[in-house]
């Protein structure tokens, strides 16, 4: 570190002062997310909607829309596809997912395997919740409460960190009586009096004497209602990587996006499973609050993403293999540990193709081949790839150490990897 540089092992949060905060006005330019809405396929209708940008586009003439692309694609090819996407308008994409009744659209600036995740945990929601409307034309708003819950929980899990800005709405409604009870309708109502546009988090907890959990709660209602607006700004243990063809953009010599050299150097070495606060450690940076900022920036406008919750998965089930397989080294040494390792990929790769992305580098250390268009289901599929391989290896190994001396080897693994990622799997908000 120079002198004079801030420490990253506690990155600071952005200050109103650091960056220049985005106006409400232009609020739609760094959200991401445009509209989301279910389109039932027997219907045509779409029983369930919501804008992350108010009037910005009319969900039910997206679903009009979307049916009619989806009958040509039937008669084209003889199939709907599963998940696909079009351009609609200038600057917007939907990304689609097909269910079994219904069709699940969110229309975002730019496709991000992040967005793809929400949408098709979403769709499956939907579906599981409400089958019984499968055949039915009603729109009944109340009947989607507890599911519009689910959905904000979705999607704005993990964006509220402590160091995520507010930024008041000129244009307000009084929103009280769409909220659960008029006990949270006050509450929203006398933290937003008291909350200047531009305050983080932690800084509203701060000031109003609030618990960051009540905080992120009462904020993520009022978000929701479009009564204020998020600018996400990442926390320490973050896990971020570009989009699909965002590293073009980013990476540019033209720079278009005017992005800093010192956020431009964290850019490049994102990897999309080391948290940020490890990556921004080895840099030398003279600060970090405008770079968080940048990098949110980045994320808002789907540059930059998120991990999805497939991808994180995956990285525990990595984590549990590459202790395993280091643990073999211990145990029986590296060629015993390598024989393993490669017999169980032998054995797996008619059944899981994905074995041959998982690597056994130099150092024994385990790692999957990763890259920007994996779709969620690739995710699953390699998930499900290192699963296979971890009995595998433990078996062979419990052929020479003994069953029981394996098993609870592999149970110490287990747990401790689980421990090691157990809060990048929380992105819940109340």
């Amino acid at each position: 570190m120079t002198e004079g540089s801030e420490q990253p092992t506690a990155l600071s949060r952005p200050q109103v002062g650091d960056a220049v905060e985005p106006t409400t006005s232009d609020y739609s330019e760094i959200s991401n997310e445009k509209v989301l809405f279910i389109l039932n396929k027997f219907t045509g209708l779409a029983p369930y909607s919501h804008e992350f940008v108010s009037g910005e586009q009319d969900p039910q003439i997206l679903a009009g829309f979307i049916s009619a692309m989806t009958s040509f694609m039937g008669e084209l090819t003889g199939s709907e596809g599963a998940r696909w996407k079009t351009e609609f308008g200038s600057g917007s994409t939907l990304l689609v997912e097909v269910g079994e009744w219904t069709t699940g659209v969110l229309a975002v600036s730019r496709e991000t395997n992040e967005g793809r995740s929400k949408l098709r945990r979403v769709v499956m929601e939907f579906e599981d919740s409400f089958k019984y409307l499968k055949h039915d034309d009603a729109i009944e708003s109340r009947l989607f409460k507890d599911f519009d819950q689910f959905v904000r929980r979705t999607f704005l899990g993990g964006r509220l960190t402590e160091r995520s800005i507010i930024l008041k709405n000129s244009n307000r409604y009084d929103a009280s009586g769409q909220y659960e009870s008029p006990s949270i309708a006050f509450k929203i109502a006398k933290l937003l009096h008291l909350t200047t546009s531009g305050q983080s988090l932690s800084e509203i907890s701060e000031a109003q004497g609030l618990a960051m959990r009540e905080v992120e709660g009462l904020v993520s209602r009022a978000i929701w209602k479009n009564a204020i607006y998020l600018s996400y700004v990442p926390s320490d243990d973050d896990i971020l990587l570009t989009s699909e063809k965002s590293s073009g953009i980013l990476l540019s010599r033209e720079n278009p996006l005017r992005i800093s050299l010192q956020t431009l150097r964290i850019v490049t070495a994102l990897d999309g499973r080391t948290p940020l606060i490890s990556i921004i450690e080895k840099q030398n940076l003279w600060t970090t609050s405008f770079v968080l900022y940048e990098l949110g920036n980045l994320v808002n406008k789907g540059y930059l993403q998120r991990a999805s919750i497939e991808s994180r998965l995956l990285l525990v089930n990595e984590c549990i293999l590459s202790a395993l397989v280091r643990a073999c080294v211990k145990v029986r040494g590296s060629s015993d540990a390598t024989n393993y390792f490669f017999t169980a990929q032998d054995r797996g790769i008619e059944m899981h193709p994905w074995v041959g992305r998982i690597k056994l580098q130099d150092n024994m250390a385990v790692r999957c081949q990763l890259d920007e268009t994996m779709t969620p289901e690739d995710l699953d599929d390699m998930y499900e790839a290192v699963e296979f391989m971890i009995p595998e290896v433990a078996g062979q190994l419990s052929n020479d150490v003994g069953p029981l001396s394996a098993k609870y080897l592999l149970a110490g693994i287990r747990k401790r990897c689980r421990a090691i990622w157990s809060s990048y799997l929380m992105d819940i908000v109340v």
